[in-house]
This record gives structure tokens, sequence and C-alpha cells, in this order.
């Protein structure tokens, strides 16, 4: 009996010092931010040239890989159907091939009668070098169409070079060319896109707020237009403090493949105490 009441006085000390410590931890100001897009890509040419097509819209999602716009390849598509015609033609290396044919029969049958009597040295010698001509023919038209070959897959890269596609899932947000309009290396850019899933909520924290987060943390966000909070992970917190308002950057990635999270909305993070962060409160070991 001595040892319960003993060991529900100790429980009831425990809570007591919980909830003491609790009020008496500092209390972390809840912290507001923006969302932002997790990449924001301006796509330029990489070639100079007249727009020749513009494939989306703004506010258009695309995919990864898709094409966005070209410049007009009109004279390298001409110049892909000689090289494809080009690469495909093997009349050299077929006429190399028999001629070497015929080349090595003679000079197997001057071997031949040479051993009986009936070819001279020099004979056999003027064949054996007329053999490797030919053969020396053949690889060269080998080369010849590997080369072919070759240009064929450049001018396939040339054309590549004035396709505009998408590195990544996301929204174009800006389209700064039309059709026709000349593309210049002064002004190499033609579109704006934008990665939104994840998004990053940016915040600017105190080095004391900042000190209790580490990487991948997992903390909770309250966008202004959502009902519910999003959970994030903390992806940066900035090595350097900012020295007008001594304050640290943090940045939280937050899933968002439904897109129903938008760049530009006001967030909250934190809450007017520390359980927020996931800091628990310390409770005090039992002694026995």
């Amino acid at each position: 009996m001595i040892k319960a009441r003993v060991l529900v006085c100790a429980l009831l000390c425990a809570v007591a010092s919980t909830g003491a410590e609790e009020k008496t931890s500092p209390s972390l100001t809840p912290a507001e931010g923006l969302t932002e897009p997790f990449r924001k890509i301006d796509l330029a040419a990489a070639e100079t040239g007249l727009m020749q097509e513009i494939a989306i819209e703004e506010g258009q999602r695309v995919e990864k890989g898709q094409i966005l716009a070209r410049l007009d390849d009109l004279v390298l598509q001409a110049s892909l159907a000689v090289a494809a015609a080009q690469k495909e033609a093997v009349g050299q290396i077929r006429t190399a091939e028999a001629e070497l044919k015929l080349r090595s029969t003679r000079y197997s049958k001057l071997m031949e009668l040479k051993q009986r009597g009936h070819a001279t040295a020099e004979e056999v010698t003027v064949a054996d070098s007329e053999k490797e001509v030919a053969a020396a023919k053949l690889l060269q038209a080998k080369e010849a169409l590997k080369v072919r070959q070759l240009e064929y897959d450049r001018i396939l890269a040339q054309i590549e070079r004035r396709l505009i596609r998408s590195p990544v899932n996301g929204v174009v947000t800006n389209v700064f060319r039309e059709p026709y309009e000349f593309v210049s290396y002064a002004e190499p850019v033609v579109m704006t896109v934008v990665q939104l899933d994840p998004i990053v909520a940016v915040f600017t924290l105190s080095p004391s707020e900042a000190r209790e987060l580490k990487l991948g943390k997992e903390l909770s966000v309250k966008l202004n237009s959502s009902k519910q909070p999003a959970r994030g992970v903390v992806s940066y917190i900035s090595p350097v403090l900012d020295a007008e308002s001594g304050t640290l950057k943090v940045k939280v990635k937050i899933d968002n493949p439904s897109g129903k999270y938008r760049s530009g909305d006001r967030c909250t993070l934190g809450e007017p105490n520390r359980t927020q962060l996931g800091i628990k409160p310390k409770i005090p070991t039992q002694r026995k």
C-alpha cells in the first residue's frame, strides 16, 4: 500500500514538472512565408533563327522532354534526307567486295599454277598486290559509309538543337516569342517553365529557431488557400546569416502531385510553442 502511494506521488510530481517545463520553455513566434516553385527555368534557344512553331500556351502543363517550340529547320531537313539516302547506299561496298573476291581467286589459282611450274613468281606477286589493293578499296568504301552515317547523326543533332524541350514536368508561365520572330544570341529566352511538384515554402527564422531544425525533418505548413495543413520536409537551411535582419532562410519542400498548392501563396510555419518543431518536453527520470 505504501509503495502504491509513493508511485502515485512520483507520477504526480512528474506531470507537474512537465507542465512547468512547458510553461517556462521559450516560445516560438509563428513564422510567415511564401510558397515558390521548386524550379523556375527560363528556356533559351541553343541556335539563332526564325521561330517556326510555338507548340504550347501560357498556363499549359507540360511533361519532361515534350517539344515546346521549334526554330526553322527547313534546310536541315533537306540535308537530312540527302544524308539518309547516302548512309543507306552500299553499292561501293558491294563492288569492292566483288573485286576483292575476284582478285583473291586469281591469286589462289596462280599460287597453284606456280607450284606446278606453270606460273612465274612475278605473276604471283602482281596478283598478290592486286588483292591487297582490292582489300584497301573495300576498307575505304566501309570507312566512307561510316562517315556518311556520322554525317546523318550530325544533322540530326543540329535539328535537335533547334528544338526547345521541357526539362521537367511543370507549367509554362510565360511565352516571350511568337512564330516568325527572330531569336538572337542577345535575347535567346523563349519561355519560362516552373516545376510545382514539389513546391517549396520559404521562411525566415531567427538563429535560435533555425537551430532546432535539421535537413530532412518533417514539419507542418499551413497555407492560406488550404484548410488542411500540409506536411513538408526541411530541404535547405541557409548557412549565411542575413546582416540586416539577423535571420536565416529556411526552405520546406512539400509534395504537390495534384497541383492543389499554388506558388506565391502565404503560409505559416510554427505555433506559439515549440512543439510544432517537434521538440518534445523532457520528462524527468523517475528514481526508484
